[in-house]
């Protein structure tokens, strides 16, 4: 924790996105486990005294009806009707974000999932690769799905801790920056918010900031980034939220273990900064992707 807490004080960083996950720190879904609950507020204790302002908590696993301590991205089949598999797994996954929410005051912003529009991190029950006849959920259904998580996600984390300010699951540009895996899956969050067939029309109950991981893995962000960024968030103005804060969570750039690679790479990590702070003013953070390398994860800045 104090080299890496080092490493971000040297940085400069004032926001930082912490793996929160539920299955590093809970035992079941409304079970802290304290030990290792410790080593996160150690970390935590240490960001604030090297004057990192945010700390984002982000939790992409759950847990099930009957396999109340096993984690997963796994969904029951959309079954809103009493006593369903479906609105059990919801109202677990309401405790668990209260029970985090309550136990990690020191984070201020929660991020409610990740990459729900991408297949690794929503899918059916019994889903593998698609290759054992369980097919992924539709686009149409991962936003269905999360539409609803982020609701009851939304009001534990507002049980837990009042202050919280939520996030949605962060979109994965699965065919680019602003392909239809990002466009359409929010414009149909949107509309089944203003439906009001999802428990509010009021978008802030189920997200009261945006994101997405607007990767550009070979290529040093530009204006054509820009204005893919800008027309994912003009989606966000049509609808109302006009003024309602951005996380880019997740962005960079693999270096293949090139010492070369690295210097280029270093120019586009200013490059992308700058761009952002010149020309999209309702981002409120960018985090670069990632820290240090882990296995064959190479885009660490470490």
């Amino acid at each position: 924790i104090s080299e890496a807490v080092s490493i971000i004080s040297a940085l400069g960083a004032k926001s930082v996105r912490s793996w929160n996950l539920s299955i590093y720190v809970m035992k079941d879904y409304k079970t802290i486990d304290t030990a290792k609950a410790a080593e996160y507020h150690e970390l935590y204790k240490a960001l604030k005294m090297v004057g990192v302002e945010q700390i984002i908590g982000m939790s992409h696993y759950h847990f099930l009806p009957g396999a109340e301590s096993i984690g997963t991205v796994q969904v029951p089949a959309c079954d809103m009707s009493e006593g369903s598999k479906y609105r059990k797994f919801l109202e677990m996954y309401r405790e668990m974000w209260r029970t985090l929410a309550a136990e990690f005051p020191e984070i201020t912003y929660w991020e409610m999932g990740n990459e729900h529009n991408h297949d690794p991190f929503l899918n059916p029950i019994g889903y593998t690769d698609g290759t054992n006849g369980v097919k992924p959920f539709t686009l149409e259904e991962k936003a269905d799905i999360t539409t609803d998580m982020m609701f009851y996600a939304s009001k534990g984390i507002h049980e837990g801790n009042p202050e919280a300010i939520t996030i949605m699951p962060p979109m994965a540009p699965v065919d680019g920056i602003d392909g239809v895996s990002i466009t359409n899956y929010l414009e149909r969050i949107y509309q089944n918010i203003e439906s009001g067939n999802f428990g509010s029309t009021n978008p802030d109950d189920f997200f009261e900031a945006l994101a997405w991981h607007p990767y550009s893995p070979y290529k040093c962000p530009d204006q054509e980034w820009v204005d893919q960024n800008n027309r994912i968030y003009e989606i966000a103005v049509k609808h109302g939220d006009k003024g309602k804060k951005v996380f880019l969570s997740e962005v960079g750039f693999p270096d293949g273990k090139n010492p070369r690679t690295d210097e280029t790479q270093a120019a586009w990590v200013t490059e992308m900064y700058k761009l952002v702070a010149e020309q999209m003013p309702y981002v409120e953070s960018v985090h670069y992707y990632r820290m240090f390398n882990d296995g064959e994860d190479l885009y660490g800045l470490m």
